[in-house]
């Protein structure tokens, strides 16, 4: 859905300059449009509330506009395409645009937390500030650089192992974990 975004000027340079920057950034004349108080128009409250709703602006917004408009200031609406909306305001809001008197939608990015995304797009607290919480109390190295066998001293179980899959075929000791625990075995080789 296209968003229409309204700002309202001063002086119809100020708005003039505003469609030019825009049409310099490809902003079609069906995505940007100019209402400035006119002759035929000039005490007709009617015509420049017709002219603001046919650039597709609500009625009970382009009461409030027009009221601006016909005090002398210059409208420009804009319906940009999609993913559009951000530039459109920005180039709109370099030009100096007086208060309207309508609402305007907050554009303000939210920064999401990429430890809880969910949390932080829905603005609900979390219970930890630590992305894992669990490591510190266990004691555990986070984005290490060594291996599990590394932290315990052991050897590494497939150290030159032919694999498939990533799964070791053979080892060169069959009981790992006896020897290092130094336990007898059952039953002798």
């Amino acid at each position: 859905m296209t968003e229409v975004i309204c700002r309202l000027y001063g002086h119809a340079e100020q708005a003039e300059a505003a469609m030019a920057e825009l049409r310099k950034f490809r902003f079609s004349e069906e995505e940007a449009q100019l209402i400035a108080p006119t002759a035929e128009r000039a005490n007709d409250l009617d015509a420049v509330i017709k002219a603001i709703v046919k650039a597709q602006v609500t009625k009970e917004n382009a009461k409030i506009l027009a009221a601006g408009v016909l005090r002398g200031g210059t409208l420009i609406v804009a319906r940009p395409h999609f993913g559009r909306a951000l530039l459109a305001i920005r180039i709109l809001n370099q030009f100096n645009p007086i208060d309207s008197g309508v609402a305007e939608v907050d554009h303000t990015p939210f920064a999401v937390d990429d430890a809880a995304p969910l949390s932080s797009y829905l603005n609900w607290p979390t219970k930890y500030d630590e992305p894992t919480p669990l490591s510190k109390f266990w004691n555990i190295a986070t984005l290490s650089t060594t291996s599990f066998s590394a932290h315990f001293n052991l050897p590494l179980l497939r150290d030159g192992a032919k694999t498939i899959f990533n799964y070791p075929t053979k080892l060169d000791n069959a009981t790992p974990l006896s020897s290092w625990l130094k336990l007898p075995l059952l039953r002798d080789k």
